[in-house]
């Protein structure tokens, strides 16, 4: 038996490193393994994988808690990829549920997020160019009822390195808009011997600075956003086998925007440019998860989201570029219902039950209609006076995914399955329309055990090599509807610019997939090192530069293909004693091939076209008695930086034309928990600092003008429980 799996073992290493048939996912991180038990699984939405044989990141929410942030992605990045976040793509699975925006949950509503490296996560909605985040919210608190409350203040101003030398920090010495980054949270959970449930409100005021300059500017505010968050949840045990949990949650947001133009140049132009949006999101979602006998279980969910968007941007200009007003209206909704149903089954092969296995099979319906990618504008103008209106983009998906999972003793693990796309309303595409049956399968092994190592060794060191295959299809993209907050930009206008004609995208494109990894455990994993190689393969569309002036004037269609070597090490000090710590360091060598156009779609602007990236992450907490700090950075190499949209970089189109290398104290945090007070359980006082230092050494072009965080945050917060 050992020589087989031996044989086993040495097949699955010749076909995972063999480099020209490697094509996996870009979510290659460095394990940090949580607290549950490894006989748990994941829930990927469509798919489930036992724990123990999956290689993943688990971070706890609260060590995200003293970082000021609007969007997680600016918090996740240094563990995950180690570049900006604001970069990338991420989808999200929250509680097992596909279609809820991760910025509807406050950061103090979530226990631990993770990201699973496996080929399969493609299955799930997200593209081959997005990275899969598991979210597992918190469900009751550490007592039977109980209020939860936090604030936090910093002031905010534009880091003054990042834009040094550009003419609008010339002309304004480096001042910028002051502003306060704001939140505040309370909560309230009740917990029963059949019931949790819980309440939360969140506040939280984001503002992006602005150089500014009193003598060119008699009115100036930098753009703000308001962001409201109620969410609710309930947890029913009906009896010994059935339980019913509910979510729900709504979230408006407003943003603003307003500056006028006293004098410019010595010429008085008397402009006023103000814009706002609106937005709203709210969603509900039920699950009924049920044992059905002692080795059956299904859990059926549906889930309903819905965001709205209203934009309006007013520019009056009498003398610029013979614009007397321009107004762009824009109106956008994303209305996503999805229903899944999965049921598995677990059972033995033989007598002696070393061999059990588990069959699931996941059917999955989501319908959505989506305006925002096509919504409507209307521009207004001296020149052309016209009217630009957009559609409707309307999905329908049935995906049915059996799988079979093979464990022997808790040594060896192999899961197949396969995604059949049994319904779509896809449009034709070359005078046809093919759903796709699509393959997957995972491959893993307990190597100690395998080699037969003793029981001693086994529980002081682990060995666990990963393999996976998936094939995914471009059109099974997740269209949740995300709440935006980005700065906006005052683009120059230029007239005249050319239409953009986009190349058709087969929806039907198919990515074969292979990810791989192994990790190295020591003293019951306080001490874990990890690799994995990942590549991936996807299509994008890259811009034309008019050879006749400032513009655009088409859009093709090309394949990008990345390849990450990602290495990192965790430790966490042995033992229960008053000094705690943890560590993570990661660094990854990325190369971006066949892709090398200066007018890339936001998947590929963390790189500079033709150079490999290279990046770095280190992240450690340590506390002693009730005193805690904690120290964040990040690193990268090679990194692309492109301007915003002006006249001289082909109009509304961003281009690259620097290359950059930047180290950034990401936060640093110190505080204190004071002692029971009252009716006060336990009372957390810090201090934070965000960007404290921030260093860019252009590496070729031009200096910058944008960097993706460009902004210092000092202050502090509370947290308490009463």
């Amino acid at each position: 038996m050992r020589a087989t799996l031996l044989s086993c073992l040495l097949l699955f290493l010749a076909v995972f490193f063999n480099p020209a048939k490697a094509q996996t996912d870009t979510t290659a991180t460095i394990p940090i393994y949580s607290s549950l038990p490894d006989t748990a699984v994941y829930d990927l939405g469509r798919v489930t994988m036992k724990k123990k044989f999956t290689q993943a990141i688990t971070i706890h929410a609260a060590d995200l808690e003293k970082m000021p942030f609007t969007d997680l992605k600016e918090a996740l990045t240094l563990y995950f990829n180690g570049v900006y976040g604001q970069q990338q793509k991420f989808a999200y699975v929250i509680d097992g549920v596909l279609n809820t925006d991760i910025n509807a949950y406050s950061i103090y509503d979530i226990d631990e997020i993770t990201i699973v490296q496996n080929a399969a996560t493609v299955l799930n909605g997200a593209l081959p160019s997005q990275v899969l985040v598991l979210v597992k919210t918190k469900r009751g608190g550490p007592n039977s009822k109980g209020i939860i409350a936090a604030g936090q203040v910093n002031q905010v101003k534009k880091y003054f390195g990042t834009n040094a030398g550009t003419p609008t920090n010339t002309a304004n010495k480096g001042n910028t808009t002051p502003d306060l980054y704001q939140q505040y949270y309370v909560s309230a959970y009740s917990n029963t011997k059949n019931t949790k449930a819980g309440l939360s409100v969140d506040i939280q005021h984001n503002v992006f600075p602005q150089y500014w300059n009193k003598d060119v500017y008699e009115s100036f505010k930098p753009v703000t956003s308001n962001r409201f968050k109620f969410n609710g949840y309930l947890d029913v045990k009906l009896d010994e086998t059935n339980t019913l949990s509910i979510n729900a949650g709504y979230v408006p947001q407003k943003d603003n925007d307003l500056y006028k133009d006293d004098v410019d140049n010595g010429i008085t132009v008397n402009r006023v440019d103000q814009r706002t949006i609106n937005q709203n999101l709210g969603y509900g979602n039920i699950q009924f998860k049920s044992n059905i006998a002692d080795l059956f279980t299904n859990n059926l969910s549906a889930g309903f989201q819905r965001r709205e968007s209203k934009a309006n941007w007013t520019v009056t200009d009498p003398n610029a570029l013979g614009i007397k007003s321009s107004i762009t209206d824009s109106t956008s909704t994303v209305n996503n219902l999805i229903i899944k149903d999965d049921f598995s089954y677990q059972g033995t092969l033989d007598d002696n039950e070393d061999f059990t296995f588990n069959a699931n099979i996941n059917a999955t319906y989501r319908q959505t209609e989506d305006t925002t990618r096509l919504a409507l504008t209307r521009i207004i103008n001296t020149v052309t006076n016209t009217n630009v209106v957009g559609g409707v983009a309307k999905q329908k998906l049935l995906a049915i995914t059996p799988s079979v999972t093979l464990n022997y003793i808790d040594m060896i693990s192999l899961q197949v399955g396969a995604q059949q796309i049994a319904h779509t309303n896809a449009p034709l595409y070359n005078g046809s329309r093919s759903p796709k049956i699509l393959p997957f399968a995972s491959l893993n092994f307990d190597v100690l055990k395998v080699f037969g190592v003793t029981d001693s060794i086994q529980l002081r060191r682990k060995i666990i090599l990963y393999g996976s295959y998936a094939s995914s299809m471009s059109y099974a993209e997740d269209m949740t509807g995300s709440l935006l907050e980005v700065p906006f930009y005052r683009a120059t206008y230029s007239a005249g610019a050319v239409p953009v004609y986009r190349e058709p995208v087969n929806p039907y494109q198919t990515y074969n997939q292979l990810q791989g990894g192994l990790t190295y455990s020591w003293f019951k994993k306080g001490l874990t090192l990890s690799y994995n190689y990942s590549n991936t393969k996807f299509n994008t569309t890259y811009f034309v530069a008019s050879t006749t002036g400032p513009t655009v004037d088409s859009a093709k269609l090309t394949t990008a293909n990345i390849i990450t070597h990602r290495i990192g090490l965790n430790f966490t000090l042995p033992g229960n004693g008053k000094f705690k710590w943890t560590a993570a360091v990661n660094g990854a060598y990325m190369t971006n091939r066949g892709f090398k156009n200066n007018y890339a779609l936001t998947q590929l602007r963390i790189f500079y076209p033709g150079k490999e990236l290279i990046t770095a992450g280190f992240a450690t907490q340590v506390s002693y008695n009730k005193t805690f700090a904690g120290v964040s950075m990040m690193y990268d190499m090679n990194r692309g930086v492109y301007h915003a949209p002006t006249a001289t970089n082909n109009g509304n189109y961003a281009v690259y034309t620097d290359m950059v290398q930047g180290l950034r104290l990401q936060n640093v945090y110190v505080g204190y928990r004071l002692q029971p007070i009252g009716f006060i359980r336990y009372l957390d006082v810090f201090i934070n600092v965000r960007n404290l230092y921030q260093q860019l050494q252009l590496l070729e072009g031009s200096v910058p003008r944008y960097s993706p965080d460009d902004k210092k945050f000092i202050g502090g917060g509370i947290k308490l429980e009463i």
